[in-house]
Formats: structure tokens, C-alpha cells, sequence
């Protein structure tokens, strides 16, 4: 792909998902809810062939846009970013990361009127797999910033998108990534803390308490993504300790504000081109507008960000996966036996096949996901308050005292909390999330299968730079771990597939 092919910029209207869609369209007839269950989730059949082309091209086209960038920019520099990594593990290529700017992998999933581009999970998920070929941890890397830019849409707060979401957009033109991550671990709460029901148990340590007209924050988080180069992070923090399921409450917390730092940059088994972070929260004093949600809301916004980012990395576990292969191709084809090249020999046909089907259903499963958890999204879009907030407030207002007094007023954060208690329903959140599992459950555990396997038969192989079959079993083993473990998705799913089907 040429720099010319890039999407407009600037003023040109860029490239939509959605030009014609409207929820409607994508009703069930018979139960005027979505078409679909989780016992018969047929999502490719009964969504796919009723949203309009231009979803489906924009998703395309930027799985191209990654693929290219990925080529040019990341493969050449992935394995010496590594090693320097493992050196310095406070290093960051940055000077790559400013050339992703060109490909606007910054404003992805920013609204067209705030200066984005407006796309859906799909496309993420494409352009996830297509960037994890290359290299897990820069699949990682903006794949939890589009991640955290997400969760700060997700509140539909016209003071949130108009500073620090326009913000994004804009320096992103400049050739400055403005970078975000999502901070919910903690260290005596790990995978228990992504899921409401383990929460109810866990001891959380980052706690914010109300003091004058905003909040005070204390606490650490540790094991986050982006964390010692994101500009703004999205963090969960309970109100009360002693019932963090019930308190749970998320803030955007600008990075340069006093009090935070950056403790411990991880060391990490693989994806080591993402660094990972301990955050330190010493009386962080928020103003009351870096709420995002209601108090007490956070648990379910979490729920409603993980819905749409466990597809995603499920498909990273897949670029790995799809590495992995090619380069176990690649090998064969040159590899001599006594029976001659090992390529054209049935046994070997056969083991590939295997693990290349495994790849296809577990593609098959984050599209799936994605499908429909865009319809949702597209439904919340379509909503007036929606319109409203995206497109019908003038800057200045918003910009206010009066307009900032009004956005940030209760009956204004309740108006948008129940309109996604409304739109993310407990039955259409079940459904979203086993499919989101799912996804990342069969994807990671794919990445590790055939990793593994071309690390066994390439054997002293696997170590040469010609086939970085060990990195990507390195890469894909996170995907195994981070967004809650695979044991305890797997549980989250049961619990979603039994809500889903007591709902029919």
C-alpha cells in the first residue's frame, strides 16, 4: 500500500463503517431484540450480510493499512527492539510508534466529528491480527489504546470528548501520539478484579475517596499496558474498600498530574516491544468532570470495555498463530529428508493442514464476536442523547463554566448511564461477552498451540532469526494470561451462556 493511499486527512471526510445502517434493519421480527442467541449464534449468517458494504470495506481496508505498516515498520526492527528491551526494559521505540501516526491507528476508534475515524471493533480486530504477524507486542500496544480511548467514549461525556478525545485526533495529525491505557489490576487482585462476581471477594488497594468538588486518589495497579508512556489512563478505583463490586468507579486520570508516577517496568516472557507498568496513585486529585460513568458504575463499564476488547486479542493470538505457520512453511519448503523435501511428505501435509484449520475457526470466533458487538454499538450511536453529545453541542458550550456545570450536573450522568444500562441490557451484555471469551479464549490457547508445535519440529531451529517461531510462542503465552486468565474467562463464559439461554 502507497503513503497516497492512506485515508484523507484534515478537513476530507474519511472513510465510515456505517453509512446506511440503522438498528432496525438488524432486529429480530419475532422478539424485536437482536437475532441471535448464544445457543444458536449465528452472527456471520443472520448480521453480516445486513450491514452495509462500507463496514465490511473499512475493515479491509485498514487490515491492509496494518499490514503495510507492519511490513515496512515493525518487521524489519522487531527482534532488535527486542533485545534492547531486554537490556533496558524502560526502553520505547518511539520513533516507530510516531510513524503509526501516518496511519491514523490513533484516532481509530475516535468519533468523525472529534477528528477520528470512526471505526468498529472489526476493523480493530483485523488490524490486530495483522500487526501481531509482524510483532504481539505492537499488536498490544495500540491495540489497548484504541482499547482506553473506547472506555472514555463509552460515558458519552461532551467534556471528555471535546478535551482530551479531540485532543488525541489532533496530535495525532501533528505526528504525536497522544497514547492511553486502561489500569484495573492490582497487585492483591488480579485476574478476580475483571470479573463483577470474583470482585464482590477481591481486596482492592486503589481506593478514591470524595473530598470539596472532586476526588482523591490512592493505590496501585500493576501488570497495565501502555502504562509508563500512555498521557491519560483510565482507572477503576472503588469508593469503598469493603464493597468494591458496588463502589467500583472509573476515572481518567492525566498522567502529568501530581501525585502519579510510574513504579516497576515488568520484564517480561515475550510481547516485549509493549511495555508493562506498575501505576502509582499518591493523593491524585481529580476534579469531578474526570469521572467517566456514574459512581459505582465501574463494574459494568468494565464489562461493557472487555466485551469489546477480548475479541481483539484473541485475534493478536491468531496473527501469532498465522506467523508461526508461515514460517513452519517457509522452513519445510527447503528442509531435505531421506523421502525427500519434507514439504511434499503426506505426515507433514497433515500437521499443517491441522494447525492451519485450528487459525480459521479461531478467526472465525473474534469475527463473530465482533459482529455483534458492533451492533450494539451502532444501536447506542443511532441514539438521539448519542447524537446529542457526539454532534449537537457547540464547543464554546462545552467549554463554559455554565456548559461545564451542566455536563458534569447528576441528572446529566444519569441520563447517559441509564441509556447504556439500556442499550447494553443485562441479556445483550451476556451475549456480547460469552462471544468476547470465547474469542479470546480460542484464539490465545490457538497462538500457544501452533507456536509450540513449530517450536518442537523446527527444534534448534526455532532460534534462528530466519524463523522467530519462539518469539511468537513468547507473544502468544500473554494472550493466555492478560484480560483475565483463560481459566477465568472460561468461567465468565459459562456464567454468560447460561444467562444467555435462561433469556430464551
Amino acid at each position: 500500500m502507497n503513503e497516497e493511499n492512506l485515508p484523507p486527512r484534515d478537513g476530507e471526510r474519511p472513510t465510515t463503517p456505517f453509512e446506511t445502517i440503522a438498528p432496525a434493519e438488524i432486529t429480530d421480527p419475532h422478539t424485536g431484540n437482536f437475532p441471535f442467541s448464544l445457543g444458536e449464534a449465528f452472527a456471520n449468517l443472520r448480521l453480516a450480510h445486513r450491514y452495509p458494504t462500507s463496514y465490511f470495506a473499512h475493515a479491509e481496508e485498514l487490515r491492509e493499512r496494518a499490514r503495510d505498516f507492519a511490513n515496512r515498520h515493525i518487521r524489519p526492527v522487531a527482534l532488535e527492539i527486542e533485545k534492547r528491551v531486554s537490556e533496558e526494559p524502560g526502553y520505547f521505540d518511539w520513533p516507530t510508534m510516531r510513524k503509526a501516526c501516518a496511519y491514523r491507528f490513533f484516532s481509530l476508534m475516535i468519533p468523525r466529528a472529534f477528528g477520528g475515524m470512526e471505526s468498529r471493533v472489526l476493523a480493530m480486530s483485523f488490524m490486530a491480527e495483522e500487526l501481531a504477524v509482524a510483532c504481539g507486542g505492537w499488536a498490544t500496544t495500540i491495540g489497548v489504546h484504541s482499547a482506553g480511548v473506547s472506555c472514555g467514549l463509552l460515558t458519552l461525556d461532551p467534556q471528555i470528548l471535546e478535551h482530551h478525545i479531540r485532543f488525541t485526533a489532533e496530535r495525532e495529525k501533528a505526528g504525536e501520539p497522544v497514547v492511553w491505557s486502561g489500569a484495573v489490576t492490582e497487585p492483591q487482585a488480579g485476574t478476580d478484579i475483571w470479573d463483577e462476581d470474583f470482585l464482590r471477594q477481591a481486596r482492592v488497594m486503589t481506593v478514591a475517596r470524595k473530598e470539596g468538588a472532586g476526588y482523591v486518589l490512592n493505590g496501585r495497579k500493576c501488570f497495565i499496558s501502555n502504562g509508563s508512556i500512555a498521557r491519560y489512563s483510565v482507572v477503576a478505583a472503588a469508593l469503598d474498600p469493603k464493597n468494591p463490586a458496588e463502589s467500583w468507579t472509573l476515572f481518567l486520570v492525566p498522567t502529568d498530574t501530581p501525585g502519579f508516577s510510574v513504579g516497576r517496568v515488568e520484564r517480561k516472557l515475550g510481547q516485549k516491544a509493549s511495555p508493562t507498568a506498575e501505576l502509582v496513585f499518591e493523593d491524585v486529585r481529580l476534579p469531578a468532570a474526570y469521572r467517566l460513568g456514574e459512581e459505582g458504575a465501574g463494574a459494568r463499564a468494565v464489562s461493557i470495555y472487555l466485551a469489546g476488547s477480548r475479541g481483539p486479542v484473541g485475534a493478536i493470538g491468531v496473527g501469532c498463530a498465522r506467523r508461526a505457520l508461515e514460517c513452519l512453511v517457509d522452513w519445510a519448503r527447503d528442509r531435505k529428508t531421506a523421502r525427500g523435501r519434507l514439504l511434499d511428505q503426506q505426515a507433514f501435509q497433515m500437521t499443517l493442514a491441522r494447525l492451519a484449520q485450528e487459525i480459521e475457526l479461531a478467526r472465525q470466533a473474534y469475527v463473530n464476536a465482533a459482529l455483534a458487538y458492533d451492533f450494539f454499538v451502532e444501536s447506542l450511536l443511532k441514539h438521539p442523547v448519542t447524537k446529542l453529545a457526539l454532534h449537537g453541542l457547540p464547543s464554546g458550550f462545552i467549554r463554559s463554566d455554565p456548559g461545564r456545570s451542566l455536563l458534569s450536573s447528576r441528572p446529566v450522568k444519569r441520563l447517559t448511564a441509564g441509556l447504556l444500562r439500556k442499550i447494553f441490557s443485562e441479556d445483550r451484555l451476556a451475549l456480547a461477552s460469552a462471544l468476547a471469551t470465547l474469542a479470546k479464549v480460542k484464539g490465545s490457547d490457538v497462538g500457544v498451540q501452533v507456536s509450540g508445535e513449530a517450536v518442537r519440529i523446527l527444534g534448534r531451529d526455532a532460534f534462528d532469526p530466519r524463523w522467530p517461531v519462539e518469539k511468537c510462542y513468547r507473544d502468544a503465552k500473554l494472550t493466555q494470561i492478560y484480560e483475565g486468565t483463560n481459566q477465568a474467562n472460561t468461567i465468565t463464559f459459562f456464567k454468560d451462556m447460561v444467562r444467555t439461554w435462561q433469556e430464551r
